[in-house]
């Protein structure tokens, strides 16, 4: 069973959503369509998927794994400046500095691009991926701390969804 962690440093881009641009040539005539993704978010994927490879080379797995998988993912933000007091107590947080970010990258977005580009290295499709869990924290420099767990095929019991609290049966 497959269980990998690994570190992706640097700020999170959360995955772009992607944009159409129509084309034209010199005679001002259409030429063709170009999809892309905006924002760097292109690249912030390669660098995911280069740390996941080099984890995976590192543990010794070799292909991907083809069975359900729970991906963890804790986003890294650096606090801004302005959360600090000034002079000889820069060191210190203000008192309405907030304790849990809230501003961008959003966590959605960042948790799409990073499934996206384990796709095929980790595992060979993202759809596998039955249970993610995002969060975000301040910390001292911005990353990614990523956890890919492969499960079993059973879920026990104990851990199944009630839905008895919802009105089923």
């Amino acid at each position: 069973m497959l269980t990998l962690s690994f570190y992706v440093p640097g700020e999170a881009i959360g995955l772009g959503r992607q944009k159409t641009k129509a084309l034209f040539g010199k005679d001002g005539k259409y030429n063709r369509i170009l999809n892309y993704k905006p924002g760097g978010s292109a690249t912030y994927e390669n660098k995911v998927a280069t740390c996941a490879s080099e984890a995976m080379e590192k543990a010794g797995h070799s292909g991907v794994t083809r069975g359900p998988v729970k991906v963890s993912v804790t986003i890294e933000v650096v606090r801004p400046k302005n959360h600090f007091r000034s002079g000889k107590n820069s060191h210190l947080l203000k008192d309405d500095a907030p304790a849990i970010p809230t501003g961008k990258p959003d966590i959605d977005n960042v948790l799409k691009g990073v499934m996206d580009a384990m796709t095929g290295i980790v595992y060979a499709d993202d759809k596998q991926v039955f249970s993610a869990y995002p969060e975000k924290f301040y910390e001292s420099s911005a990353g990614l701390r990523i956890r890919v767990t492969e499960v079993s095929n059973h879920i026990p019991d104990d851990v199944r969804f009630n839905t008895t609290v919802f009105g089923g049966e």
